[in-house]
C-alpha cells in the first residue's frame, strides 16, 4: 500500500550507536520527516501500538511519527498536542480498508452478501479514497510540521532548516 502511494521506505531501519533487541519493521525515507512503522498480522494492530510508542519515545528516531498497521487498520501516531517528542505518541489519524477489501471481494464474486453490498461499495469507495489522501508523502510532512508542538517544531527546523523553506506557509 506505501508503494501504491508513492511512499519509499526501509525495512527494519538501524540507529548508529543504539543497541536493542527490536527495531522498527519500517521507517518511510520518502517524506523529509521520518515515520517509523510497524506491521502486525490481520485483525491485530493494537498488538502493534505498545511496540510503535516503545519505538517512538526510544533515542535513535530522529522523530516522534509512526504508523502501526495490520494492512486494513491504519494508524498514524504523533506527539499530542500539548507535549513534545518525550510526550508520548498518540493516534492522530486512522484509516481503514476493511470496507474497501470487503467490495473488493463483493466485485470478484468472492463473497456473496446483498444485505449488505451497497453500503460496503459505498464506504470502500470513501476508503479507496481516503488513504492517498492521508499518505500522501508532501501531505504528511505539512501535517507533521503542523502538528507538532512549537517548541519541538523550532528545534526540528533547527536541525533541517532546508525543510522550512519548502514548507513556509504552511502553518500559521
Amino acid at each position: 500500500m506505501l508503494q501504491a502511494v508513492g511512499l519509499e521506505y526501509q525495512l527494519e531501519p538501524r540507529s548508529v550507536g543504539v543497541q536493542r533487541d527490536h527495531w522498527p519493521d519500517f521507517e518511510l525515507t520518502s517524506p523529509a520527516i521520518p515515520y517509523i512503522g510497524e506491521v502486525k498480522a490481520i485483525h491485530d494492530v493494537d498488538s502493534g501500538r505498545g511496540e510503535l510508542k516503545t519505538y517512538l519515545g526510544g533515542n535513535g528516531f530522529k522523530s516522534p511519527y509512526g504508523i502501526c498497521t495490520d494492512g486494513v487498520e491504519w494508524l498514524v501516531f504523533g506527539p499530542p498536542a500539548d507535549g513534545g517528542q518525550d510526550s508520548g505518541a498518540v493516534v492522530r489519524k486512522e484509516v481503514s480498508l476493511d470496507d474497501a477489501l470487503k467490495s473488493v471481494a463483493l466485485t470478484g464474486g468472492h463473497w456473496d452478501n446483498v444485505l449488505v453490498a451497497a453500503s460496503i461499495r459505498a464506504d470502500g469507495i470513501a476508503q479507496i479514497e481516503a488513504f492517498p489522501r492521508v499518505f500522501d508523502a508532501d501531505d504528511l510532512d505539512a501535517w507533521a510540521l503542523e502538528k507538532m508542538p512549537p517548541a519541538y517544531r523550532a528545534d526540528f527546523l533547527a536541525t533541517h532548516e532546508s525543510l522550512q523553506a519548502s514548507l513556509d506557509g504552511v502553518w500559521d
